[in-house]
């Protein structure tokens, strides 16, 4: 019996030994295995890396041209993100020889970047006026509008005041030289006796040419004045309206600006696989 339990005993360390060379034989292929597909994949990466000693700005020349932009623009990504690898690996050491970061990174990029493509930022980012309008751009939009109107109605108003200006100061010309050419009237400070009652009635009747005369220079004087005033106030309005026309362009320079800003932010690849990023978070919680 004694024998019988040292054989049972021998037979189990036996099979036990046997499990755990089994279990390092598989932890070591498939670590070598690990190890080749690393391998394979960092020189398969590599021969699609565009070289380091290019710029970053001149990525963009080694894409097709023949293709959809949304897909040229996702290559923009994809070979952004090799060239970035590329760096990181001729930069660090460490980073280069270490494959599992080198795949997390990886799959973490392709994920983010199948995100982008599934949600159609990419297509919405290609497509001609695609940019959503503005509430404050279509607001100033109408207050543009009202503004030109206004211009214009200010620019016809004093267009009207300087014909109307030009007028009274000929009408103004003309009466001064009626008055300055007429001759002072004879007074007859007593009919002849031989008129007949008719005769003296229509002497008495004619028109007094000094009063006449003084009236008519006072009244170019008045129309003077209030030519003056006339043409002070299309002054004023020209101001206004000048004044106005600079505050829009102040306005457009500054719209400009910012719709610059916002076609830049969708051009630069960075920001729109942030975008995404943000956008996927916040849909998965």
């Amino acid at each position: 019996m004694d024998v019988s339990a040292v054989n049972t005993r021998s037979a189990r360390k036996r099979k036990s030994d046997d499990d755990q060379n089994v279990v390092m034989s598989t932890i070591t292929k498939h670590k070598k295995r690990q190890k080749r597909r690393s391998s394979f994949m960092r020189s398969r990466s590599r021969k699609s890396l565009p070289p380091v000693n290019i710029e970053s700005s001149e990525i963009h020349q080694k894409i097709a041209t023949d293709i959809p932009e949304e897909k040229r623009l996702e290559q923009l990504q994809q070979s952004s993100f090799e060239y970035t690898m590329q760096k990181l690996m001729a930069e660090i050491p460490l980073f280069d020889s270490d494959s599992e970061l080198q795949c997390k990174m990886r799959k973490a990029f392709e994920d983010t970047l199948a995100d982008v493509a599934k949600s159609g930022i990419l297509t919405h980012a290609c497509k001609k006026n695609s940019l959503e309008p503005n509430p404050s751009n279509l607001e100033m939009n109408e207050v543009l509008i009202k503004m030109q109107s206004h211009i214009r109605r200010l620019t016809e108003e004093g267009e009207k005041w300087d014909r109307l200006q030009q007028d009274h100061t000929q009408s103004t010309l003309d009466a001064e030289k009626i008055a300055a050419s007429s001759s002072e009237p004879t007074t007859v400070s007593k009919a002849p006796d031989s008129l007949t009652i008719q005769q003296r009635k229509l002497l008495a009747d004619l028109p007094d040419l000094g009063s006449l005369a003084e009236w008519t220079k006072t009244s170019a004087e008045e129309t003077a004045l209030q030519i003056a005033k006339v043409h002070q106030t299309g002054k004023q309005m020209m101001k206004y309206k000048d004044s106005m026309e600079g505050y829009l362009q102040h306005e457009l320079e500054i719209f400009a600006v910012e719709s610059f800003d916002g076609y830049q932010d969708i051009m630069d690849p960075r920001k729109l696989l942030s975008k995404a990023g943000t956008n996927a978070q916040e849909s998965q919680a």
